[in-house]
């Protein structure tokens, strides 16, 4: 199979999780994602999780949507919709789309199930199948931000340091606005999401990694902003991060399904992740090398919920209430803070905010780890919500919230003066691998096979990498990255490329390197194999006039 090497310019790192063949949409440039540094020393202690108190009496949700069990693959619905909503989900079906929608218009909902939640044991979906929920979490952290400004322990006004003790300074002085709305001058992220890395090795992370921007000065969408917002609201709290959620956010809201850990999911499925939809099997949440009490700190607070279509219907009635967040947090929470993003669109405290031609706000968000993709849309005007969830995520599911409003209003009516509702612009521009544009292993030049690596000083820094993939820490990446690394290739972002390479030894660590190819004395390739079977070329270019430090690192599958 050829495929084309795209740049990502908006980050999904998750994405590099999936398999080695998508290591190309990420690691082609060596920069154009930065998902995050390093596992860190996990040998410091993570605080104890505050238990949480035993919930409050579960009273009737605001949103009636019962399970149906469905006993075979066809759609199971509730509610009565329009025929034009019921052709769509038809045609879903049709296309074959795994996963739960639902639909809420006022007191009328609709929800449908499609496919299997675990093809393994052969169990359908069903509309209390739980599913990752991905960076939708990150209106969650903020939620939680605001409920404690509304109970008076913290300012969105307040830095890091007012909270979290021993930062250095540049890291202490941003604010938890600046945290909210990815202008806290910091990477994508700063390691693997199935990293059970405990939260003082996180700050210990955080404090060692340069920023990329100064505080305010721009938006880069960062997870790691929304993961130090959540050990915020641990400080200002005193409970876990998880436990104040439950207690603040979800028991008001009757969500109590919605978690990574604490709820009781027990007669519900988890839904089983599966890479495409050949199958490949990626597993449920809690099976990617949780800590006992939940993700680590590279996916806490920024993404990897756990919830139901139901209780995210739930959630957005509860929004048109005042019972967890008051009007002046709502107005907060939904103001478009920063004009323009990355997305080409307004961006909130985790909602991306669009103007409709009637002046009334359109608020969204998703998330996706490349496996499970989800989206939260509302259009509080006309009192609709949208949410869909997916356990085997193809490019076209991106449009499946927007295509459902409009099939409920018939038109969204999105300003004109909004170039793009599309939360994640991934794919953006045809770049080259090493001097090779389209380049795929069927089409791979042939290049004089060598034994090992040269003993010269592209040869020498070429083995060194490989070992880096191996086994390594931040600090070894870090010092790799400034010593042999030219700096146009991560455009002056040393974390960017160490967050790679640990990416990507994640995924060599399965891969047999099957030869090393000599282009000249500062180009190699090396075909390696997976366990699967599957067939990549690792290249990689050294600066001819520096030959100590790569100039190019590219994948073709």
């Amino acid at each position: 199979m050829q495929r084309t090497p795209k740049i990502l310019s908006a980050p999904n790192p998750r994405r590099l999780r999936q398999s080695s063949a998508l290591i190309v949409g990420l690691a082609l440039t060596a920069a154009a994602c930065s998902s995050g540094g390093d596992a860190a020393d996990t040998s410091t202690t993570e605080p104890e999780p505050t238990t949480t108190a035993a919930p409050a009496e579960e009273t009737a949700p605001p949103v009636d949507t019962e399970p149906t069990e469905s006993e075979s693959d066809e759609p199971v619905e509730t509610g009565a919709p329009a025929d034009d909503v019921s052709a769509y989900l038809d045609s879903l079906e049709a296309r074959g789309f795994d996963g739960v929608v639902a639909v809420r218009q006022g007191a009328d909902i609709t929800t449908r199930a499609f496919g299997e939640a675990d093809r393994e044991a052969g169990t359908s979906t069903d509309p209390e199948t739980v599913f990752d929920i991905g960076s939708i979490s990150k209106q969650f952290t903020a939620a939680a931000i605001l409920r404690l400004e509304m109970d008076g322990l913290l300012s969105v006004d307040d830095t890091l340091g007012d909270h979290v003790d021993g930062l250095p300074d540049e890291l202490s002085g941003i604010t938890l606005h600046e945290l909210l709305t990815h202008t806290g001058g910091f990477a994508v992220g700063y390691g693997a999401d199935d990293d059970p890395i405990g939260r003082d090795a996180y700050l210990e992370l955080a404090s060692i990694v340069p920023l990329n921007a100064e505080p305010g000065e721009r938006f880069e969408y960062s997870n790691v902003g929304y993961s130090l917002a959540g050990i915020v609201v641990e400080e200002a709290s005193g409970q876990s991060y998880e436990s104040y959620l439950r207690s603040a956010i979800f028991e008001p809201a009757g969500m109590f399904d919605t978690g990574y850990l604490l709820p009781d999911w027990d007669g519900h499925t988890v839904a089983v992740g599966y890479i495409d939809p050949e199958g490949e099997r990626f597993g449920r949440p809690a099976e990617q090398n949780w800590a006992d009490d939940g993700p680590g700190w590279h996916l806490r607070a920024n993404g990897g919920l756990l919830s139901t279509a139901a209780d995210m219907l739930r959630w957005d009635v509860a929004l048109h209430g005042d019972e967890v967040l008051d009007a002046d947090a709502k107005a907060k929470f939904f103001a478009p803070h920063i004009e323009q993003t990355d997305f080409g669109v307004p961006y909130g405290y985790g909602w991306i905010v669009v103007l409709r031609t009637t002046g009334d706000p359109l608020v969204f968000h998703g998330g996706s780890n490349g496996v499970f993709y989800a989206e939260l849309l509302r259009v509080p005007d006309a009192d609709v919500g949208v949410f869909i969830v997916t356990n085997s995520s193809v490019d076209a599911d991106a449009d499946v919230a927007f295509a459902l409003a409009e099939a409920v209003l018939g038109d969204l009516a999105i300003d004109p003066a909004v170039d793009s509702v599309d939360e994640q612009p991934i794919e953006s521009a045809v770049v080259d691998v090493c001097g090779f544009d389209r380049l795929s292993v069927d089409t791979f030049p042939e290049y004089p096979e060598i034994a090992a690596l040269p003993d010269t000083p592209a040869g020498s820094t070429a083995a060194m990498l490989l070992d880096l993939l191996a086994e390594s820490d931040t600090a070894s990446r870090l010092a790799f990255v400034a010593d042999h690394v030219t700096p146009g290739l991560v455009g002056g972002d040393p974390a960017t490329l160490a967050a790679t390479i640990e990416l990507l030894g994640a995924e060599f660590g399965e891969l047999e390197v099957l030869a090393i190819l000599q282009e000249s004395d500062t180009r190699f390739h090396l075909p390696v194999a997976g366990p699967l079977g599957e067939a990549l070329v690792f290249s990689l270019g050294f600066d001819e006039t520096d030959p100590e430090r790569l100039a190019c690192l590219g994948i073709s599958d």
